[in-house]
């Protein structure tokens, strides 16, 4: 090519429009293009996936997603879907709420999962992709910075490590194609990484450290755990979250690789520390020692913006009394990796956290 690159970039994963559903465009109508790009894609490469713009949103499937089914149904893909929560002004009432966020996808999820089952004959055939998600507040009358603060504070990093908690244990019952956060680098609101093109200043936000803990500190392998610990209810809807009720405030996502056991551990509340018991089954631990990497800040509402850039940061830690059976204090709205070290892989399921 005298323009471009030289060879395909072999690209798999094809969503057609980016939330068609907020223009003036009827489903049908969209499902008609759908099939006409679909069809043209696949003469080009047979192997891609054509994803097509639906809605998570329970209220819109009568108005969307349902209608769009009865045309594409016999052909889609797969459904691309854009989970952001809780999609209402921030103010500190909805603190629970965020926290509560990736059980509400959680359960959005096999929403969608169930209207494929009962619209399509072909529900085992039609993946999920999450074109973008993450934390989304609607915009308010509040200048820089503070809608900056707004959108990424502490709280927004120990969501994100909650929802991709969420993702790693249910991508198989979900069918799961693909997850994008939104975004990684740049000048927007919401990126990972904020970079200032007037002052080429470049900093990390909470959301970058969450993603950074479950790359750099989990395993391969995901091993069963069983969490007892209090509860917490959203009894009210703020946005798209809620009502929701006995939500633990303990995450456990626990995985095997290299010669370690990953706990991963986020506590979802706000103020307090949880005091927890840790049971492992097996003999193939070196007693007395692990690594323990901690995401967390001076309160939820602490942030990177502006001033002090380190203000959420992941710590590098040691506990001395690591065994099979053993106590941690995970510290309020934060995300803890704690590593053991294992001498073989002899771990007796499930992991206790109590």
């Amino acid at each position: 090519m005298n323009n471009g690159h030289p060879e395909p970039y072999g690209v798999k994963y094809w969503e057609i429009g980016d939330e068609v559903y907020r223009y003036d465009v009827s489903p049908e109508k969209y499902g008609q293009d759908y099939i006409i790009f679909q069809d043209a894609m696949k003469q080009v490469d047979p192997s891609i996936i054509v994803a097509a713009s639906a809605r998570i949103e329970p209220d819109a499937y009568s108005t969307w997603n349902i209608p769009l089914l009865s045309v594409i149904g016999p052909t889609v893909d797969a459904m691309a879907l854009h989970p952001f929560y809780p999609r209402r002004t921030y103010d500190p009432i909805v603190q629970p709420a965020v926290m509560a966020a990736a059980t509400q996808a959680d359960d959005d999820l096999a929403r969608v999962r169930q209207l494929l089952a009962t619209t399509t004959d072909r529900a085992d055939e039609i993946g999920l992709i999450l074109g973008e998600m993450g934390i989304d507040y609607i915009f308010c009358c509040e200048p820089e910075p503070t809608i900056s603060i707004r959108w990424n504070m502490l709280l927004v990093g120990v969501y994100d490590a909650d929802l991709m908690g969420m993702l790693v244990e249910r991508s198989a019952d979900y069918r799961l194609e693909l997850g994008i956060q939104y975004w990684l680098h740049g000048a927007s609101l919401s990126c990972d990484i904020y970079f200032d093109w007037e002052t080429e200043e470049r900093y990390k936000r909470p959301d970058y450290y969450a993603l950074q803990l479950w790359t750099n500190h989990f395993g391969d392998v995901l091993v069963q755990n069983a969490v007892t610990c209090d509860t917490f209810d959203v009894p009210e809807t703020y946005g798209n979250v809620g009502p929701l009720y006995d939500i633990p405030y303990l995450a456990a996502h626990t995985s095997i690789a290299g010669g370690k056991l990953y706990l991963l551990v986020i506590n979802r509340h706000l103020t307090d520390d949880i005091t927890t018991a840790i049971h492992i089954n097996g003999n193939g631990f070196i007693p007395q020692y692990a690594t323990v990497y901690t995401l967390n800040g001076p309160s939820v509402e602490s942030t990177n913006e502006y001033g002090s850039h380190d203000s959420v940061v992941i710590t590098a830690s040691s506990i001395s009394n690591a065994s099979h059976d053993f106590t941690y204090v995970f510290p309020a709205h934060s995300v803890t990796v704690i590593e053991l070290f294992m001498l073989s892989h002899r771990v007796y399921l499930p992991i206790i956290f109590k």
